[in-house]
């Protein structure tokens, strides 16, 4: 037997010994204290209710408000929410057999969120990704896409209603603006 083997060999033998109760010797371990059950939450963190809002405001008054709320875990944890349709756009058309091809394309809202806790506060590593079909077109062009996104830290406080990004419509005369309220779960 090499010594590579023979170290694999001996880490085994500790493994399975620790697992049945004794130390490598054969001795029985020095009095353990007893096991606590292992609280899940406590190794995740708190849990938080995110109530993330985006408005589209136009002038000075909102003219679409669109809500989603989360329940995120602290602790590392990437919390995310999906909200999509899949578009078809057309990419290429055959005459004869009269044949259509499509590629789809996910629309809507994206957010992946990890919350840090802070004392009497949250941090937020987020990224929101929305993106919206104009309204204006035609069913013979391909569709325009509108597309934001926000990627960024912020500390938010607990309880309080906080604008985590502004941005103007690319395609518009619109500003979509991105907002949260943390709330930290018992």
């Amino acid at each position: 037997m090499n010594r590579r083997t023979t170290n694999i060999l001996m880490a085994v033998a500790i493994i399975i010994l620790t697992c049945l109760g004794r130390e490598a010797g054969g001795q029985e371990p020095q009095q353990q204290p007893t096991a606590k059950p292992v609280n899940q939450s406590s190794q995740l963190g708190n849990t938080y209710l995110l109530e993330f809002m985006l408005s589209e405001i136009e002038g000075s008054r909102k003219v679409n408000v669109r809500s989603y709320v989360m329940r995120a875990q602290s602790g590392g944890i990437t919390n995310k929410i999906r909200v999509q349709s899949r578009v078809p756009i057309t990419v290429s058309t055959v005459q004869d057999p009269k044949t259509t091809q499509f590629q789809y394309v996910d629309v809507g809202m994206s957010i992946d969120c990890r919350v840090q806790e802070l004392e009497r506060d949250a941090l937020l590593d987020f990224v929101a990704d929305f993106s919206s079909v104009a309204p204006d077109q035609t069913s013979n062009l391909a569709p325009a896409i509108g597309h934001v996104v926000t990627q960024a830290n912020a500390v938010v406080e607990l309880g309080k209603q906080t604008v985590l990004s502004k941005m103007d419509d690319p395609g518009s005369k619109r500003t979509f603006e991105l907002e949260v309220t943390a709330t930290r779960l018992k």
